[in-house]
């Protein structure tokens, strides 16, 4: 899903007749209608913990989120518990670093807008949650201490909208109901011939022997997700559409090893230089300058696994075990079986992490044997402070 913008937001806002802070009722049902499984399992989440006034608070920030996405994209999923145990395991080691720290804020929403895949929206429900409000007395009952609970769990419903397309795209076999598959074709085609020509330049010959070989798989890979994503051909490219795609959607999409990801910004380069000298691109050059900015950024994301796909992630996992994941019935075995166990492991994770997580019941404390004697005033106090017992227990 596309990131949703400030402007965006305000526009969602702006069409509530009632104050932002406060969900109409039939929001609320069309979020329980069309999401089910997240409406009850965080409408009403740690029942014991929050007091009345927090829960509510909680409602009004998963429901407003997810109708601001919703108003961008009315295709979104229905987000089932695999999902969210897949959303969970993919972010599982960052997570349990922030639940180390968590007095401190800033860190957590730091982390919290990294991790949510949409952090102009996740900065929102910050805001809606931790923000003063005078006009309504309710936040004055908010604790500061289950400011983190109201927080994760809004960021867990905003993670799992964002990727719930994802996820789904995990199961399908096959691509024949994609719409925009005669538009790629066409892409790819036009895509050949332009190489044709890149790979007899100047340009194309000065690339290394590694990049001129991954040269064709990076040029088709780019212009697909670059059209996907933006709906725009790389003819029409500009510099921040071309940065997306190469620091957000490539090295979270793409299973392929680091020198694929080390050749994209010299072979973007070379290509966008050459398309401003064959008069395709007006301002290539820049494209190409930009590109080769970035060209370490875009390695180091690729090694992120807190940003690989569902399906980047059961790739890499298969090759990691040994799999010859480039043959495509071992991939589809492999994906037939992996996504299940992938979310089933979660689950029973999760289940481990609440039960280790409940307070164990507190026992009386055995008391120690301790000598009859009285306790002179002179004496160290038995207590063991190092303090005479005139001046500690015996005052």
């Amino acid at each position: 899903m596309k990131r949703i913008t400030k402007k965006q937001i305000e526009k969602v806002l702006d069409g509530i007749d009632d104050d932002p802070s406060v969900i109409t009722d039939q929001i609320v049902e069309e979020f329980e209608e069309k999401q089910p499984y997240l409406f009850h399992a965080f409408a009403a989440v740690d029942e014991k913990s929050l007091n009345d006034n927090e829960r509510t608070l909680l409602l009004v920030a998963s429901t407003l989120t997810w109708h601001i996405m919703r108003s961008y994209n009315t295709a979104i999923p229905e987000v089932t518990e695999t999902m969210v145990d897949c959303v969970m395991d993919r972010f599982e080691g960052p997570i349990a670093e922030m639940s180390t720290s968590q007095t401190d804020f800033e860190q957590m929403f730091d982390t919290l807008l990294d991790l949510s895949g949409q952090p102009n929206l996740m900065a929102f429900a910050i805001s809606i949650i931790t923000e003063p409000d005078p006009e309504n007395p309710r936040k004055s009952f908010i604790r500061r201490k289950n400011e983190p609970v109201l927080l994760f769990n809004t960021w867990t419903i905003i993670a799992c909208l964002n990727y719930a397309e994802e996820y789904e795209s995990v199961n399908i076999d096959d691509n024949d109901d994609d719409p925009l598959r005669d538009e790629i074709e066409q892409l790819h085609n036009r895509g050949k011939q332009q190489y044709g020509r890149f790979s007899a330049s100047q340009r194309f010959k000065k690339l290394s022997d590694e990049q001129r070989e991954l040269a064709p798989s990076i040029l088709a890979t780019f212009a697909e997700h670059l059209f996907r994503t933006h709906t725009i051909p790389h003819e029409e490219c500009d510099r921040q559409s071309m940065e997306t795609c190469c620091l957000e959607i490539l090295p979270a999409e793409i299973p392929n090893e680091e020198p694929f990801f080390r050749a994209i910004a010299p072979v973007l380069a070379a290509f966008f230089s050459f398309m401003e000298d064959e008069g395709i691109h007006s301002h290539g050059k820049l494209i190409a300058r930009a590109a080769l900015k970035i060209a370490d950024a875009i390695v180091e994301r690729s090694r992120d696994s807190t940003r690989w796909s569902m399906a980047k992630q059961i790739v890499m996992q298969g090759r990691a075990e040994g799999y010859d994941m480039d043959d495509p019935e071992v991939l589809d075995g492999y994906f037939a079986s992996a996504f299940d166990t992938f979310a089933g492991k979660t689950r029973k994770k999760r289940n481990a992490t609440k039960s280790a997580d409940r307070p164990a019941k507190r026992r009386p404390a055995k008391k120690k044997n301790r000598s009859t004697r009285e306790v002179k005033r002179a004496d160290p106090c038995p207590c063991g402070s190092g303090k005479k017992y005139k001046d500690c227990c015996g005052r």
